[in-house]
């Protein structure tokens, strides 16, 4: 039943019924003045440990040598245009010393995202 505080947004596609869930991650480089920022989605996994493992360890590279330097994983349902059940963020930062092996640390999700979901997916 609903009333006039729902919202349904779209009707012609049925909601998976189903606790199966993909963990997505994406990497991101925000520019504040909206100019130059850049974002790419790299892939899924099954689990969010696999995910933030790829996330922490940087494999393949995601962060590009500091062409993007934030990641985020969302836990979505599987299915068509879900919704992010869940939502981590990362941050790299290179350093000199460390030279091409940033330093990535879990962060609070940034400002500008606020009121913002489905980073990857769109």
């Amino acid at each position: 039943m609903s009333d006039d505080t729902t919202v349904i947004l779209h009707r012609r596609f049925e909601i998976p019924d189903t606790d199966r869930t993909v963990f997505f991650v994406a990497c991101y480089k925000h520019d504040p003045e909206g100019k130059k920022s850049r974002q790419r989605m790299w892939g899924w996994y099954s689990n969010f440990e696999d995910a933030e493992k790829a996330v922490l360890e940087n494999h393949t590279d995601i962060f590009e040598h500091n062409y993007y330097d934030l990641a985020v994983i969302e836990e979505m349902r599987e299915g068509v245009m879900g919704m992010a059940l869940r939502v981590w963020w990362y941050k790299a930062t290179y350093t000199e010393e460390r030279g091409h092996d940033p330093l990535v640390e879990k962060i609070v999700p940034p400002a500008w995202t606020d009121g913002f979901f489905n980073f990857c997916m769109g």
